[in-house]
């Protein structure tokens, strides 16, 4: 079966300087060229998108959020230890997340044999037609993060809506809580950040 990475974001919760945050910090920090930023870019005192061919960020005073078109984990990594090390951020949370795509021919079938559970009488009772779609939603520690893995089944169609294909959508999210005036559990988690990613690729590449 066919799988395709969709899109990874980083999140950091807190209080941000967002007027610092500015396209003059991006460069300074050698996080990105000049050259890079997109005309769609923007930067206000309380809102700001950057785009690039490979990253969307967007910052507000309580959130930023830190994506990756084509998984340039390293460079967000990067970005957000940058941030987060500055003077313009007071960090509480930090999350991880990543979205896979995994292309199935028969989505009642296939979702119907992995996700059914026979001894769930009262779902069983008002969801075992022939058309139901079955997903599935996963919570654990992991590390120093609660992992939550929400398996949802969706259809796809192309704008002229001629063709459309099942898959399942795999949503993974990694929250990471500061610990009392201390957020080195978070810095320590974002410069592992790549054990998280392979963790994700480690579930996708066993399901099949």
């Amino acid at each position: 079966m066919d799988k395709k990475f969709i899109e990874a974001n980083i999140v950091l919760l807190g209080n941000f300087k967002t007027t610092f945050l500015d396209k003059l910090f991006f460069i300074e920090k050698n996080l990105i060229t000049e050259e890079s930023f997109l005309d769609s870019t923007v930067f206000t005192p309380n809102f700001s998108k950057i785009e690039t061919n490979s990253l969307v960020t967007l910052i507000e005073p309580d959130k930023i959020i830190l994506g990756s078109k084509i998984n340039k984990s390293n460079l967000l990594k990067f970005i957000a230890l940058s941030i987060i090390e500055s003077d313009y951020a007071k960090l509480d949370a930090v999350g991880f997340n990543f979205k896979w795509f995994i292309f199935i021919d028969d989505i009642n079938k296939h979702t119907k044999s992995r996700f059914l559970s026979p001894t769930n009488k009262i779902l069983n009772q008002h969801f075992n037609d022939d058309n139901t779609i079955y997903g599935y939603y996963l919570s654990k520690n992991f590390k120093r993060s609660i992992m939550k893995l929400d398996i949802k089944p969706s259809l796809l169609k192309e704008i002229s809506g001629e063709n459309e294909q099942s898959i399942l959508s795999f949503d993974f999210n990694f929250h990471i809580e500061a610990e009392t005036n201390n957020i080195k559990i978070l810095t320590e988690s974002l410069k592992d950040y790549k054990s998280y990613e392979d963790k994700v690729k480690e579930i996708v590449s066993e399901y099949e």
